[in-house]
């Protein structure tokens, strides 16, 4: 949500959208505000009007459509009156002081070329997080976490307030047709422990594959990484492709894919 948030703030900046908001007072007597309504193409031939029906019975919701020039030019009108009554939204009002979304372009300049690991973690705002007060515990939920990602990982966290006294837990899972959870975990250890050489508080729990219902709703699909400070800030940074949108050659580190990062602090 947030991600689309910032996106869609970055659109109305740039013109490209406009949003409207409107009272409920301002709803014509036939558009309820509790129906999501739509409205594609109005005036071409692939037109359509969209309404999504909720029902009382427990039923699904159910989107009912028109394609005729009449239907649509109906529900068209409606829109169009609701939209004169209601106020423009200005991109400023997307904007969330406490939240960072990073969209990653490798054929941007921004992003194009190779990167040392001090510029990449400024540029994705993890500096501002692991500074200024001691790591108190940091946890990664990654499905998908393998050796070479998790030694960028690793390199990302190794600056700031981390000492022996910080507690790093790491989550993934085993390979359903491959390594098995105790091999995976064995190696992922050897790396975090450059992390944390502490090893009483150094947590790697690779959760079976057989028991998927189990731990699913303990490791989403998304990567999130949290990070626990002394005084009190918390950090949640979301990982759209966990580490593997990075490539490392030569001691620099090098943007593949085109992803996002999204950086939240809150108190």
């Amino acid at each position: 949500l947030k991600v689309w948030r910032k996106r869609l703030q970055q659109l109305i900046d740039q013109g490209l959208v406009k949003l409207y908001q409107a009272c409920a007072e301002h709803f014509p007597e036939n558009l309820h505000k509790d129906v999501p309504t739509l409205c594609f193409n109005s005036n071409q031939s692939n037109r359509i009007a969209l309404s999504l029906q909720q029902f009382s019975n427990n039923e699904p919701p159910t989107w009912f459509q028109t394609r005729s020039p009449e239907g649509v030019k109906t529900v068209f009108s409606r829109l169009e009156t609701l939209r004169q009554e209601a106020r423009l939204v200005q991109a400023s009002e997307l904007e969330d002081i406490n939240t960072t979304v990073i969209f990653l372009n490798p054929s941007e300049k921004e992003w194009r070329g190779d990167f040392s690991m001090s510029e990449l973690r400024n540029k994705l705002r993890l500096e501002a997080a692991l500074s200024g007060s001691e790591v108190t515990k940091i946890i990664y939920r990654d499905r998908y976490l393998r050796e070479e990602g998790a030694s960028i990982l690793v390199e990302l966290l190794k600056w700031g307030g981390f000492d022996t006294q910080s507690h790093v837990e790491i989550l993934t899972t085993e390979d359903k047709d491959a390594k098995n959870a105790f091999t995976i975990e064995k190696e992922l250890k050897k790396i975090f422990v450059q992390l944390q050489p502490n090893e009483n508080n150094l947590l790697v729990r690779v959760k079976r594959s057989v028991d998927f219902k189990q731990w699913s709703h303990l490791i989403p699909h998304g990567r999130v990484l949290e990070i626990y400070r002394q005084d009190g800030l918390h950090y949640q940074v979301i990982f759209d492709i966990g580490m593997t949108f990075l490539a490392r050659e030569r001691g620099k580190y090098r943007v593949k894919f085109t992803t996002y990062v999204v950086v939240e602090k809150t108190i």
